[in-house]
């Protein structure tokens, strides 16, 4: 159950992005107590969330690429889940406070020195591009790195967003535009942040996966020797991999010649349903369910 090889980014790419955007971040905080924009520098704290992102990514995945044993019998696929959710919810809450600061700003304006917030800017910029390049995913890569990818990506519309406003103060000297794109920024975090809670925190209440169980249902039990279907039940170990669970009747003169039945069951849960490992029950049509059943277990 482990990733192929190919959704792998490389540790060296992984650490450069990392160190690149610990650079970025010093440069951003220091840039922004000095020009006293309050744009850089929650830009500033952006890209030491996704530096945080960045090495959790790389942990989950040296984590995910190790087999199962048998305390951990489903691997440790959950480890990447877990930082999601801790590393989303460290980036809502700087949202929240970095808003909070916008506000203040927006009824007392401070001086900002333009010319330093540019310059500062435009380093980050170019930083940005180059650590965006460095994890730019490919068609098959885990959702791990896409979701890391799309953080960077959005480090390099703030800067971008930071060298307009910078331009915006120098030629029409509107000082109240820097908090603003704070607030801009901070609800576009927002926006980014609550999903990823919201899901990672149902795959962490094992929350049932969004598949049609009434159509799976209907699909089993038109499966020749099956009459009866119950006790579904399914989670997920992270945003791709699908445990599914499942009791079914069939009828008693084929009970013990059911390999065929479970065969079909088999391949269409997994070619209809992207189900990546599942539990059948078999079960005689008549009599006690706790009597004469077989089981069949598929990674």
């Amino acid at each position: 159950m482990n990733q192929p090889s190919s959704k792998v980014v490389s540790n060296q790419r992984f650490i450069s992005v990392i160190l690149l955007n610990l650079i970025i971040t010093v440069g951003e905080l220091l840039g922004g107590i000095f020009s006293g924009s309050l744009s850089l520098t929650s830009d500033a704290f952006h890209n030491f969330s996704d530096s945080l992102s960045v090495l959790m990514g790389l942990i989950a995945q040296r984590l995910g690429q190790r087999s199962e044993n048998e305390r951990e019998t489903f691997g440790y696929k959950r480890a990447e889940i877990i930082s999601a959710f801790l590393n989303s919810l460290a980036l809502l809450l700087i949202s929240l406070f970095l808003s909070f600061k916008a506000v203040e700003h927006l009824f007392h304006p401070s001086a900002v020195h333009v010319t330093v917030m540019f310059w500062v800017a435009i380093i980050s910029f170019i930083g940005n591009i180059i650590s965006t390049f460095l994890l730019h995913p490919k068609d098959d890569s885990s959702l791990n790195v896409k979701a890391t990818y799309l953080h960077l990506l959005s480090d390099t519309l703030a800067a971008m967003g930071v060298i307009i406003g910078s331009i915006i103060i120098y030629f029409w000297h509107l000082t109240w535009i820097d908090p603003l794109l704070t607030i801009l920024i901070s609800i576009y975090l927002l926006t980014e942040t609550i999903p990823v809670i919201r899901e990672s925190c149902a795959i962490l209440m094992q929350a049932s996966p969004n598949l049609d169980y009434d159509q799976m249902s209907k699909d089993i039990n038109e499966i020749s020797d099956v009459t009866g279907v119950h006790h579904i039940h399914a989670w997920q170990m992270d945003e791709f991999q699908i445990v599914l669970s499942l009791h079914v009747t069939v009828s008693d003169s084929r009970l013990k010649d059911s390999d065929e039945t479970l065969q079909n069951i088999r391949h269409l849960i997994n070619d209809k349903y992207h189900v990546s490992h599942v539990t059948i029950q078999i079960e005689p049509e008549h009599g006690s369910h706790g009597n004469h059943h077989q089981m069949f277990v598929q990674e």
